[in-house]
């Protein structure tokens, strides 16, 4: 599920965006993915700076086994 939203990402941001991430994914991806999300998030923060002349907008939402997780980007 979560390559498929870094895959989102990449495709409609116009990014090239390759990650090399090891950690204990034999006991949870969860995790690894979740750092992974915040890299790219910060990076794209510092990158984006003031952000003028920038409109987008995205909405994603995934339901879960304990909780419901819904993103939108204005």
């Amino acid at each position: 599920m979560y390559t498929c939203i870094f895959q989102q990402i990449a495709s409609h941001g116009i990014l090239d965006i390759f990650v090399r991430a090891s950690s204990d994914i034999h006991i949870d991806d969860h995790h690894t993915n979740v750092d992974i999300a915040l890299a790219i998030g910060t990076a794209l923060l510092q990158a984006l700076g003031d952000r003028k002349g920038i409109n987008r907008f995205g909405h994603f939402a995934a339901p879960l086994d304990e909780a419901a997780v819904e993103v939108i980007l204005v």
